[in-house]
């Protein structure tokens, strides 16, 4: 992760701690909805009748209107948070959907959650907090296993 995303990471982690908490680590993950494929092809597929619809000739063009509809759709179906540990436990908090900030703590996680790595392929890797999955960027892992190691 660049020094300035980092920056911007553990500023927005740190505006959401009390003035006695101190931040350890915090980590970017999300986890996507288990319909975001079928929405995803189905909106893709929209886009391209809407883009004909609407007079658009080149299907190439139409295609591509396609591929936006499903990067957008694909969004919308993703949870995006930021794990964090810090001197008082672990925070499970909400992250932007642009920017890799965190927004608000969505809950304390008590401390027998388990936090364990799951599997993984070169770009992501697996996590399991508690009974949720998540996936996690490369960059972050360093982050995770601090976390786990609560």
């Amino acid at each position: 992760m660049t020094p300035v995303r980092h920056g911007f990471l553990v500023r927005s982690v740190e505006r959401l701690l009390g003035p006695d908490e101190r931040l350890v680590a915090a980590a970017i993950m999300w986890r996507r909805h288990r319909l975001m494929v079928p929405y995803t092809a189905a909106v893709s597929v929209a886009f391209v009748f809407l883009a004909g619809a609407a007079g658009v000739q080149v299907w190439t063009t139409r295609f591509g209107h396609g591929a936006a509809g499903a990067v957008i759709a694909a969004t919308a179906t993703t949870d995006y948070s930021v794990l964090v540990r810090t001197s008082r436990g672990r925070l499970l908090c909400r992250a932007g959907r642009v920017r890799q900030v965190a927004t608000r703590i969505v809950e304390r996680l008590p401390a027998g959650v388990v936090v364990t790595r799951i599997g993984g392929n070169l770009v992501t890797g697996e996590w399991e907090v508690g009974d949720r999955r998540y996936s996690v960027p490369r960059r972050h892992e360093h982050a995770m296993d601090r976390i786990a190691g609560a």
